[in-house]
């Protein structure tokens, strides 16, 4: 149990670590949002990758599947993955997310 719980931790230390070194990469920012365990740190980690780089198709599907998460963020999601389509039609997050948020509704 012990082993598995450092295990799940290692990926968060080791994004954390490389935005010590460089903390403008916001590659670096994107994967923390991907490997950490808090939706509120998962926010402002895809967010924090936006503002370095509003073109990452990937952080705006990911920042969509957070807020689907949340409930009453359904209009920030869909927005959210509208902006993912845009830049990257052939991303498939963006279009699985909507149409599990248009079934949800």
């Amino acid at each position: 149990m012990f082993t598995i719980s450092l295990t799940k931790k290692l990926p968060e230390k080791m994004s954390l670590g490389g935005l010590l070194l460089e903390g403008d990469n916001n590659e670096l920012w994107v994967t923390l949002g991907c490997v950490y365990g808090h939706n509120a740190l998962k926010q402002h980690a895809y967010i924090r990758g936006l503002q370095l780089d509003v073109s990452l198709a990937i952080a705006w599907a990911c920042l969509g599947k957070n807020f689907i998460q949340k409930r009453g963020k359904t209009q920030l999601a869909r927005q959210a993955f509208d902006s993912a389509r845009s830049i990257d039609p052939s991303l498939a997050l963006p279009w699985a997310g909507t149409s599990a948020d248009t079934n949800a509704s």
